[in-house]
């Protein structure tokens, strides 16, 4: 589709149907389809697995962390 990178539109569809949201220290997080662009301060949701998996935003240590989930 004419104006969009390739597979943005795939990418925008799999994000559409999640319903999770993620929090840390009050801040959402940026959700990724695709394991490798897990970058700090972004999540990623294995479906295969049921698993969640938040890369905190740099600077910021778990202990110290307020980490907040919707589903």
């Amino acid at each position: 589709m004419g104006g969009y990178p390739e597979g943005y539109l795939k990418r925008m569809e799999e994000r559409g149907r999640r319903s999770e949201l993620v929090f840390v220290n009050d801040r959402l997080i940026l959700q990724v389809t695709d394991p490798k662009d897990n970058l700090p301060g972004t999540y990623f949701v294995n479906e295969t697995t049921d698993e969640l998996f938040v890369n905190l935003p740099e600077g910021v240590a778990f202990e110290d962390a307020t980490i907040e989930v919707s589903t």
